[in-house]
């Protein structure tokens, strides 16, 4: 049998603050054999509220997020994996982007940091797990121009 979900909801909590969250499970096993399918992602929620913010001098559509990413252990392995599945963990993200104005269209930033606390965490579905961990806290400061 194989079945999953991907879920999301938003809410305007209020004029300048959104609420939302997303979320995704799945499950398989092979039935015959009753065993569990390999490479299988564990369940997880995503939540987070972003906060826009008034114009600050020139910069437009200014937003504040703060997210956090609940993936619980995977509980369903096969019997032959080579490692038994990683435990779970939770990551925090932080994020500003804006819009500057710049000719007739706009430079759109961000800068974010993720894994705000630098959680060392291993992700099931990736192969590296049996030899290392995931990326620690990561900063990104992101340019886009429209034309």
């Amino acid at each position: 049998g194989f079945w999953g979900t991907d879920f999301s909801a938003q809410f305007a909590i209020l004029s300048n603050l959104d609420w939302y969250a997303r979320g995704a499970l799945v499950r398989a096993k092979d039935l015959e054999k009753n065993n569990y399918l390999p490479n299988i992602p564990a369940d997880r929620i995503e939540t987070g509220l972003t906060y826009k913010l008034k114009n600050i001098g020139s910069l437009r559509e200014n937003r504040l997020t703060v997210n956090t990413l609940l993936v619980s252990k995977q509980h369903r392995e096969p019997d032959f994996d080579f490692a038994p599945a990683p435990k779970g963990y939770n990551l925090w993200d932080l994020n500003f982007s804006t819009r500057i104005p710049f000719n007739t269209q706009g430079l759109h930033t961000s800068l974010g940091v993720n894994n705000i606390f630098n959680i060392s965490y291993k992700e099931y579905m990736n192969r590296f797990r049996y030899f290392s961990h995931e990326m620690g806290r990561n900063i990104s400061l992101k340019i886009r121009y429209e034309f």
